[in-house]
């Protein structure tokens, strides 16, 4: 599913994504970002660099890393100095590479960790401190009841404009009273 919202969270999350340092130490010429995004997902990406460097007026280089080679990489060129100040990567190495220092501990930086949704910090904690922001979150399943929507929505728009037209229908009802 893409949709506006999605462009949206993915612009707002990269500015939380650019307080995950892996090597915490600042480049003058600016940050340097290493993810495995291809296709789509690459091009999005760079769409919201353009829009954070705007805002922030801090230059990020993006490197793109094949999947399979990402986890090793960051493992041999992080310790040796040769790391990124940021890395997009999946959730399941940060308990291994925060133990043997490859990732910085966010402390102070993330002000604002409140605005994710916490089970989706939860995986990026390790040891009572947290080393990641959340990107994204997925939904592997979607159950909708067929007597309110017919057909599943196609995407994340078609889904919020389906929602608003059910609770419209059902606040039309004789007696309903709605409660929040």
């Amino acid at each position: 599913m893409t949709s506006s919202v999605t462009r949206r969270a993915a612009v707002g999350a990269l500015a939380g994504v650019a307080l995950t340092g892996c090597g915490g130490r600042a480049r003058p010429e600016g940050l340097v970002l290493w993810h495995a995004y291809r296709g789509g997902e690459q091009a999005a990406l760079r769409a919201a660099v353009e829009v954070w460097q705007a805002q922030s007026k801090v230059p990020v280089q993006l490197v793109s890393i094949p999947f399979d080679a990402f986890a090793n990489k960051v493992s041999v060129a992080v310790p040796r100095g040769n790391g990124p100040d940021l890395l997009i990567f999946g959730h399941d190495r940060v308990g291994d590479w925060a133990s043997r220092g490859l990732l910085a501990r966010l402390g102070f930086w993330a002000t604002d960790a409140e605005r994710f949704f916490p089970r989706t910090l939860d995986a990026l904690i390790y040891r009572d401190s947290l080393y990641g922001l959340p990107l994204a979150f997925k939904t592997l399943a979607l159950f909708y009841d067929r007597s309110l929507m017919p057909t599943a929505p196609a995407s994340t728009d078609a889904l919020i404009a389906q929602c608003k037209a059910v609770r419209a229908a059902e606040a039309m009802q004789p007696g309903r009273v709605e409660v929040e």
